[in-house]
């Protein structure tokens, strides 16, 4: 049996025996061949470039159910099966869970956007999956939430690619929750004191908005809790607004959510409390071998 094993292009070898838990973050990211090969990508036609793409996305997925197919008898802190978050299966998910969400409605037809919008001071659209990045040599464009004004849906066609649309909540202040095994560690983000970030905190503002400890109501955690166990995730970042209005709103759970940027603000130290968890099922792991 081969023990050599690859990750981000650096080999190494491992005693795969002694592997018993596995902490997922991340997989490989196909865009990134095209990246470090940018000289022979300039010399491909458009739809040789969408080849290859195509190619390279089905060569790591071999790769990658390989790794999830030997590596099956070891805990994961989350399988990869449950780490593609679907945006429409948790909004579902978090109402049924009594959570507030936004009003929204996913369509391919013009007319059906116009009479959403009828209902709603603003509309954003966002993507269904996550953020996309346009990559050129020059920059990187990503796609945030935006909002859609009626001049700009006036000019779509009748039909277009099924999308993502949603009331626009008017917030206090967001909320970033960072979920693992059952414990929430939560910050507010005071997004709407600038222009770049009032739509989406993710955007690149001018400088850093201010972000603080805060606690979320017990019955809202408790609600989180569900869903999460629902999602079938160990851990993840939720995204919440609390509404003007006073009512905590749920937007979507990242499953490989940047635990740093609520850890380092708000001094959770949440990569000692990640150590310690994979430390201890190590332990139980190694117990039960013996």
């Amino acid at each position: 049996m081969c023990d050599s094993f690859f990750l981000n292009h650096i080999s190494f070898h491992m005693k795969y025996e002694n592997i018993t838990i596995i902490w997922n973050r991340r997989w490989y990211d196909d865009g990134k061949f095209l990246e470090q090969n940018s000289n022979l990508v300039k010399k491909l036609s458009h739809n040789a470039i969408a080849g290859l793409t195509s190619n390279i996305s089905e060569e790591r997925k071999v790769i990658s159910n390989y790794y999830f197919n030997f590596f099956k008898n070891c805990k994961w802190t989350t399988y990869p099966t449950a780490m593609n978050g679907n945006k429409i299966i948790q909004l579902i998910e978090a109402e049924n869970c009594n959570i507030i969400i936004p009003n929204y409605v996913i369509t391919l037809k013009k007319s059906d956007l116009i009479n959403f919008s009828n209902n709603y001071r603003k509309i954003i659209t966002k993507p269904l999956s996550h953020i996309p990045a346009l990559r050129d040599e020059k920059e990187t464009t990503l796609f945030y939430t935006k909002i859609l004004k009626l001049t700009e849906i006036k000019i779509l066609a009748n039909t277009f690619f099924p999308s993502l649309f949603q009331e626009y909540i008017e917030k206090e202040f967001e909320v970033r929750s960072f979920y693992f095994y059952g414990k929430i560690f939560s910050m507010a983000i005071f997004s709407q004191n600038q222009k770049e970030t009032l739509y989406d905190f993710r955007s690149s503002p001018k400088k850093l908005n201010r972000r603080v400890p805060y606690k979320l109501p017990l019955d809202l955690e408790k609600k989180l809790r569900i869903l999460m166990k629902k999602l079938e995730l160990n851990e993840g970042s939720i995204d919440l607004i609390k509404s003007k209005k006073g009512d905590f709103v749920f937007l979507e759970v990242n499953p490989v959510g940047q635990f740093g940027m609520v850890s380092y603000p708000c001094n959770y130290n949440l990569e000692l409390l990640i150590a310690k968890h994979l430390i201890n099922e190590n332990k139980k792991s190694t117990k039960k071998s013996r």
